[in-house]
């Protein structure tokens, strides 16, 4: 009943070594500048 406990063992540990192996830097992506375009028929109040 303990074999099924040493497998499961061994696979987690060789699952952790190998993505510990991995090398990915993963980067954000930068939020884009809002552009605003002139707004039209808006006045300014006195």
């Amino acid at each position: 009943m303990h074999d099924w406990k040493s497998e499961l063992d061994a696979l987690v540990a060789e699952t952790m070594a190998f993505a510990d192996s991995l090398k990915v830097e993963i980067e954000r992506p930068r939020p884009q500048p809002k552009v605003v375009d002139e707004q039209v028929g808006l006045s300014v109040p006195d």
